[in-house]
């Protein structure tokens, strides 16, 4: 194997992650990839390596552009991949790294501030898929993770933007945008799909919501206490085991897991996403769902007695912390409530009198 070729298709690869890649070299890297599942692999992996090092400001595109000629860009044709080249691919891909950190590191030292998305004044970054070629193929299966006080706008290849609360993962899923649009999401989100004939499909735990062009959020984080879809705009199908449901803007279903009931009502959609805004707003949601929503909040374990788990709240919180939050739900409940905490956990019952 070439050594130039193996440097040029890690420049590719690098081009397709950072959304530079012409039409051309897209067709040459989809080639490439579909000539063995080995290619398959290492092309998965090394996206996935490439978009930790990639610079995200116009100082460090502008480094980048600086350093490109000293690199070989001539791309030769696709040739048989050997067996015996990934392992030195890989090391070929090491130095490619080394380049980009510079890279990095030049972003970094330079921009000095991280800029602030619409929608929320919590810390935001973005991931972008162009629609290229190589991502119309959708070849590969992507994984967007955030860890907790995180959000992540993304955009998808169709055009989709997806908005991922923190603590959350969204599975871009393999074969994208070919004949249909599937995406697995452990978390809350909110989607703002983009019309297309083709069907856009979110999977979560044990359900699916099928859109074409619509806005919605959902809260689901698998953990078989509840979840809670809304639509904002557009038309969706929820489909909960054997039950479908259709929903229309201003509507939202919410399944209890513990009870196996499922319930739709109109609400305010935007109570859905304060979280946007660091915030949580209720409108007429059981205690055992706020639980819930408060637990994945500030990463906590929330008990809450049998006697007032269904017993309904409205109110908001304006990201206080995890024991000021509390306090403020037992005196604004319609019922009196105590909060006790021990090692750790918090436990929600009827207050005694």
């Amino acid at each position: 194997m070439n050594f130039d070729y193996e440097l040029n298709i890690n420049l590719l690869i690098i081009k397709y992650v950072n959304g530079t890649i012409s039409d051309q070299e897209a067709a040459l890297l989809a080639d490439w990839v579909k000539e063995s599942e080995q290619n398959v692999i290492y092309f998965r992996t090394m996206c996935r390596s490439f978009e930790q090092h990639l610079p995200d400001n116009a100082e460090a595109e502008a480094f980048w552009n600086r350093i490109k000629p000293t690199l070989n860009q001539n791309i030769p044709a696709a040739a048989p991949r050997k067996r015996g080249g990934l392992l030195k691919a890989i090391s070929v891909a090491a130095s490619v790294i080394i380049v980009l950190g510079c890279v990095a590191f030049w972003g970094l030292t330079r921009s000095g501030s991280t800029e602030q998305l619409p929608l929320t004044a919590q810390q935001t970054t973005t991931e972008t898929i162009q629609p290229t070629a190589i991502a119309e193929a959708s070849l590969a299966e992507v994984v967007y993770t955030t860890s907790a006080d995180e959000h992540k706008r993304i955009t998808l290849p169709d055009g989709s933007i997806v908005i991922l609360n923190s603590n959350s993962r969204l599975t871009q899923c393999e074969g994208f945008n070919e004949q249909e649009r599937n995406v697995t999401l452990c978390g809350e989100a909110y989607f703002d799909v983009a019309k297309s004939n083709k069907r856009f499909t979110v999977h979560t735990s044990d359900r699916s919501y099928i859109v074409h062009g619509t806005s919605f959020n959902i809260f689901d984080y698998g953990d078989k206490h509840c979840s809670i879809v809304t639509l904002h705009t557009g038309k969706l199908e929820a489909r909960v085991k054997n039950d479908a449901y259709m929903l229309m803007p201003g509507e939202e279903l919410r399944v209890d897991e513990q009870t196996q009931s499922v319930s739709k009502l109109s609400v305010n959609v935007e109570d859905s996403i304060g979280w946007l805004d660091k915030k949580l707003k209720f409108s007429r949601l059981p205690l055992k769902f706020v639980a819930n929503q408060l637990s994945h909040k500030y990463g906590v374990k929330i008990n809450i007695h049998s006697s007032i788990e269904d017993i309904v709240y409205t109110g908001q919180l304006d990201n206080e912390d995890i024991t000021t939050a509390l306090h403020l739900i037992s005196i604004t409940a319609p019922i009196k409530i105590a909060v006790t905490e021990f090692d750790g956990e918090y436990y929600i019952s009827k207050h005694e009198i």
